[in-house]
């Protein structure tokens, strides 16, 4: 499982390391796209995110 910390309930997963990553990647697209009746003021246009990958001991 994948979350983002930074993004309340966006979260994600896949069979693989590299799958999880995709598959937030995308999951970071949706969160992030407006709504029809939000502004879409929440992020800065081009606002830029770093994803962190940590392996559990």
């Amino acid at each position: 499982m994948v979350l983002t910390p930074v993004l309340s309930g966006c979260i994600s997963e896949g069979d693989t390391r590299e799958e999880a990553i995709s598959n937030i990647r995308k999951a970071i697209d949706l969160y992030l796209e407006p709504v029809p009746e939000d502004d879409g003021a929440h992020f800065a246009e081009g606002a830029e995110f770093e994803i962190t990958v940590r392996r559990r001991s």
